[in-house]
Parts: C-alpha cells; structure tokens; sequence
C-alpha cells in the first residue's frame, strides 16, 4: 500500500514537472527566428511568474479548503477572483510599460536628423490606403486569462482523478479489513468451543421448556445466517444488524442465565438505514468477556438511540479485566482501525474505566 502511495505521488510529480517544462521551452519552439539567448529565457521565466502564482494558490489553498471540502461555489468564484485579480495586475504594468516604450520611441524620433528622400516631393496618390499595421503580439494579460483557466482547470482535474485512485484504494483496504475482521470473529468470537456451550444450554432446555429450546436454535441459525451471508456485503441494513446483536444478546442470556444483569436497550422504530456489518459486535462481545464473574454479582447493558444524524452506542459493564493484559486493548485498537477507515474523523469513540465499571460510547453518522 504504502508503494503504491509513492508510486501515485512520484507520478503525479512527474506530469506536473513535464507540464512546467512545457510552459517554459515551448516560446523557445515556437519563437522566429534563430537568435536566442539567456536573457530572453529569463524575461519567459518572469512572465510565468503570475501563472505560477495561481497554480500553486489553487493546488495547496483552493483546491483542498473548497473544492474537496464540496464548497464549488466559494471555489470558482475563488479561482474568478485570483484570475482577475493577476491579470488586472499584469495589464496595469503591461500598460505603464507600453506607455514608457511609446515615450522613448517619440524622442528617439524627434532627434532623429530628417533623411532626404525625393519621393516627398510628389504627394501620394488620392485614392492610396494607408499601410496595413502589422498586427502585434497578444496581451500579457489576455495571454495569462487563457493559461490560467487551461491550467487550473488541467490541475483540477489532475489532482481530482489522484484523489479518486486514493479513494478506490482506501476502499480495497477497507474490505480486505472487513474480510479480516468477519474470519476473526467466525475464528475467535463465535468458535467451536462456545456453540458446543450455547447447544448443551439448548440441549438442557428440551426437558424442562422445549418451546424455548426451539426458539434458541431458531435464533442460534438467524445468528449463522447473517454471519455468513448477510455480513459478506459492504453495508447491511440498521434493522438487520440490530436484529443480529439482539440475537446474540439472547444466546447470551440462554448462557448465563439469571448469573448476570444482561439489558438491551433498542428504540422501538429504527431508521431506514445502511450501515457497515458487524461494526458493534466486537464491543459487545467485549463487555461479555471481560464483564462477567461467575463468583460475583456481574452485569451487561447495551444500549443504541438517535440524536439527530447520528447513531448512540453505548455499552456498560462491570470491569474484571483491571489487571489483566493484551486482549481488551487489541481489540478495541483493531476496531478503531476499522472506524478510522470508515469514518475518518466523522465519528466519536470514547472508553471510561475503573476498578468496577467500564464504559463505551461510540458514535456515528448515518
């Protein structure tokens, strides 16, 4: 990954050096005549000073602050503004320089000593046109107007496609993570060891409740279900992977039974929502591992609700897990890995511990 970064960078450099070398020789090309020396590749230097200017105030200022933060407008009229405001500088001194140039031309002329030439004694004929002016190079300013919008444009969509192939690469990652996070939890979290212990718990049930036993098994094949089918896509709906976690719930309140104060709290309407699968489970399985003492009173809540835009988490439990090491600290390193690439900066994960009770909230947009 971090060769392929490079790779984008080094060409991305590249085509930006060759566009520059461009600007720079192609007067050298197109000049007439064959006469050419240092001094005019300089004077070709200064006058692209300006366009340089507007590159690099809309690559590093312009483009990032507003155009990929989704203010279009404030951008082109960003881009208007600093194109006016160089070109408006550039016919001013084209001007004044114009001018100053007329002036020693007409004192040059004026002590120039008169030549003598016979043809002034015959006026010129009534019906002769004046001669044709040659027509002269184009405006400084005009010249910097089209260059810049051909190169800020060409910019634009340079660092866009970049940005873009950045993206597409992120989401590569994202879902090889995803991958990597389904196996460990098919491996670790839902292992052999503990379906042995959620079919004996069923098992004990047939002869005492076997109603409930059956729904157990119903719920236990809901839970195998989603994790091998539903939780393959990218994202899942809100009501499906809340249906999952108030599954698992269950399967651990088929496990521990009246052992521990297990508590769900979900609203009675949830949104019409996508969201990625299996991003909470992690944390609840957790408070599960490390929340619970089969020799003292222990207890889980979990809870999800709304406020505005955004989706509440929160799970409490008692903390057993004080002077133990490794586990709880990798797992929640791992799946903030996971948020990071999901959610950049647009989410709020945060852990209150103590001696007795360890606390989550996490929140996200959706």
């Amino acid at each position: 990954m971090i060769k392929k970064k490079f790779q984008l960078k080094f060409t991305e450099i590249l085509i930006i050096t060759f566009v520059w070398v461009l600007l720079i020789t192609a007067p050298v090309f197109f000049r007439q005549g064959t006469d050419f020396n240092m001094n005019q590749m300089i004077n070709i230097i200064k006058t692209l000073i300006p366009l340089f200017i507007i590159f690099v105030i809309n690559r590093f200022l312009l483009v990032p602050k507003l155009l990929f933060e989704k203010k279009n407008t404030a951008y082109i009229l960003s881009v208007l503004g600093l194109v006016a405001i160089m070109s408006l500088g550039i016919f001013f001194i084209d001007f004044d320089r114009r001018q100053r140039q007329k002036e020693r031309n007409m004192i040059e002329e004026f002590n120039r000593p008169p030549r003598p030439n016979r043809m002034e004694a015959f006026p010129p004929p009534a019906n002769s046109k004046p001669p044709i002016e040659e027509r002269g190079p184009m405006p400084a300013f005009l010249n910097l107007i089209i260059l810049s919008f051909l190169l800020v444009g060409f910019d634009t969509g340079l660092m866009t496609t970049f940005r873009l192939n950045k993206s597409e690469q992120q989401r590569a990652k994202l879902e090889i993570e995803n991958a990597e996070t389904q196996l460990a939890f098919l491996k670790s979290q839902i292992s052999p060891h503990f379906f042995m212990n959620t079919l004996n718990n069923i098992h004990s049930l047939i002869d005492i409740d076997g109603e409930e036993a059956k729904a157990s098994i119903i719920q236990l094949s809901k839970l195998m279900r989603h994790l091998l089918y539903e939780s393959e896509n990218k994202t899942i709906s809100l009501k499906k992977e809340i249906e999952f976690i108030r599954n698992y719930v269950d399967l651990m309140m088929l496990r521990f039974s009246n052992k521990v104060d297990i508590k769900l709290y979900i609203p009675d309407e949830l949104p019409n929502k996508e969201i990625a699968p299996l991003l909470f489970i992690s944390y609840i399985e957790n408070a599960f591992k490390h929340g619970i003492s089969y020799k003292e009173a222990s207890f889980v809540k979990i809870s999800f609700y709304f406020n505005d835009d955004k989706l509440i988490f929160e799970t409490e439990n008692s903390n057993f897990n004080l002077n133990e090491t490794g586990e709880k600290g990798i797992g929640i390193s791992n799946s903030k890995q996971r948020l990071d690439l999901l959610y950049g900066n647009n989410y709020n994960l945060t852990v209150i511990e103590n001696k007795e009770i360890y606390k989550l909230h996490l929140s996200i947009p959706i």
